[in-house]
């Protein structure tokens, strides 16, 4: 993937009204000896005509896998692509990104919450940031965490300045949530969070986890039933479980509401129908 094959994913990490900050992965089982960026406007003021070849941004060896390409105007719609150099040559090795360069009347524009890609093991967490998008250059983007997901837990400064794209966040606890959210600051000033901002809370492992699914009920008598469950991943082996129930009709037809609360160990109980 990559050299002389289908193109790998290239990113746009943060889009300004002049310039946008690409980034790309590091190519695997081939030596790169350099990258290059190339670029055409497609739209806006200054466009070139359909059919021109993209132009090279003016890099020298460059061997990192992100660059920021200035320059461009605001509000313009532009394409952009990597190449990698090799013993050989030139080569396409990223796929075309399409990206509008942001405009003033743009703003504001609210900050959008970040993706889960993936989880990584029982203690670590990928996720997707949206690309930062802003005019002025004192504005920048932090990542923000809170532990157990409460409404009344405090949030905590994860990462300063960081960038869209992926980024792994490690350490976590498997048995507790984990919520993470993006703030904006203009000028050192925090701005208000967003609505929407922030993540539910999120254990680890969860994707893969049999933790979300509902127990299954089979009656035993008139009167009582057993309850099963598959229990939780390999990451919480001391998980403890508490059983809700509620029923649904009582002998008027009426809804009715019964609730009874149990901690439990093992991932089958027999229970009996409340009176």
């Amino acid at each position: 993937v990559g050299v002389d094959g289908e193109g790998v994913r290239l990113q746009a990490a943060a889009v300004t009204c002049v310039s946008v900050i690409l980034r790309w992965p590091a190519a695997r089982g081939v030596s790169v000896l350099e990258y290059g960026a190339w670029w055409r406007q497609l739209r806006g003021a200054g466009a070139e005509a359909e059919g021109v070849p993209m132009q090279r941004f003016a890099t020298n060896n460059l061997v990192d896998t992100s660059l920021e390409l200035t320059g461009l105007r605001p509000g313009s719609h532009y394409a952009f692509e990597v190449r990698a150099r090799t013993a050989a040559g030139w080569h396409l090795y990223t796929n075309t990104l399409e990206e509008w360069t942001m405009a003033p009347s743009d703003f504001p524009l609210p900050i959008l919450a970040p993706e889960v890609r993936g989880m990584i093991g029982c203690t670590a967490i990928l996720l997707g940031l949206p690309t930062l998008r802003f005019c002025h250059t004192t504005t920048h983007m932090g990542l923000q965490y809170q532990h157990g997901g409460e409404d009344g837990s405090t949030w905590q400064m994860m990462r300063e300045n960081v960038l869209g794209g992926d980024i792994q966040v490690d350490g976590l606890d498997p048995y507790a949530t984990h919520s993470f959210r993006l703030i904006g600051f203009e000028q050192g000033t925090e701005a208000r969070p967003a609505a929407g901002a922030a993540t539910p809370p999120i254990l680890t492992d969860m994707l893969a986890a049999t933790l979300t699914q509902p127990p299954r009920a089979r009656a035993t008598s008139s009167a009582s039933f057993v309850l099963s469950w598959s229990g939780d991943s390999r990451c919480r082996p001391e998980a403890r479980w508490r059983l809700a129930y509620r029923r649904l009709a009582d002998a008027t037809g009426e809804y009715a509401a019964t609730s009874a609360l149990a901690d439990s160990r093992p991932r089958q109980l027999q229970m009996a129908a409340p009176p």
